[in-house]
C-alpha cells in the first residue's frame, strides 16, 4: 500500500466524518439549549461569587469552535496513524514476503 494514497484517502474520509461531527454537535447543542440546561448553568455561574464566573456564557460559536479543534486534531491524528500503519504493513510484508492468493476455477 502506498502511504501517500493512504494519507489522501484517510484525509478524505475523516474530513467527511469531521463535517458529520460538527453537524451532530450543532444539533445536540440546539437540543440541549432548547431544554434550558445551559441557561440554568449560566444562572448558577452568575450566582457564584467568583469573578471569572460572573459573566459565564455558553454560546454555539464557542462550542463549535472547540468541537472543530477536537475534530480537526482527531482527523490529523487518525490520518497520521493510518499512514504509520500502512508503512508498518509494507515493512512487514517486505520482511515476511507477504501473502499471495490465487483463485482456481473448479470443473464440476
Amino acid at each position: 500500500m502506498d502511504p501517500w494514497s493512504v494519507l489522501k484517502l484517510s484525509l478524505f474520509y475523516y474530513s467527511i466524518f469531521f463535517v458529520v461531527w460538527l453537524i451532530g454537535v450543532a444539533v445536540l447543542f440546539s437540543f440541549i439549549e432548547s431544554t434550558g440546561v445551559f441557561q440554568t448553568i449560566e444562572e448558577i455561574g452568575n450566582g457564584m461569587e467568583v469573578e471569572d464566573l460572573a459573566n459565564f456564557e455558553i454560546s454555539m460559536g464557542d462550542v463549535l469552535r472547540w468541537a472543530a479543534y477536537i475534530g480537526g486534531g482527531l482527523v490529523l491524528l487518525a490520518s497520521i496513524v493510518n499512514v504509520i500503519l500502512a508503512f508498518l504493513y509494507n515493512l512487514g510484508s517486505d520482511i515476511v514476503g507477504g501473502v499471495e492468493m490465487t483463485f482456481v476455477e473448479r470443473d464440476e
